[in-house]
């Protein structure tokens, strides 16, 4: 399933500066940056969990706080990307 993935850290300690790294390197183990604080995702069910409970180990609930949006195929047939923005997850290839 594709999810889009949007955190917002506080970052005015030290602790949420290093948290804020940390999830940033966790997001990009599972998909790519489409802006600075939100990721594209392809997962299935196993890693959506491991996600979401890796996140939950990082963030401070206190402070921050991690939004998943899992889209389902019409919503994904209903994205609408605009200026530089491309499918980062897409399989088009080409090849000159």
């Amino acid at each position: 399933m594709r999810v889009i993935i949007s955190y917002d850290i506080a970052t005015s300690t030290d602790g949420g500066t290093k948290r804020l790294r940390d999830i940033s390197k966790t997001m990009k183990r599972f998909g790519v940056r489409i802006q600075k604080s939100v990721f594209e995702t392809q997962l299935n069910a196993g890693q959506l969990q491991e996600m979401y409970q890796l996140a939950l180990q990082m963030i401070d609930q206190k402070e921050d706080s991690v939004i998943f949006f899992k889209l389902g195929e019409c919503c994904q047939q209903k994205t609408i990307h605009l200026g530089k923005a491309t499918d980062p997850l897409s399989d088009d290839k080409f090849i000159f």
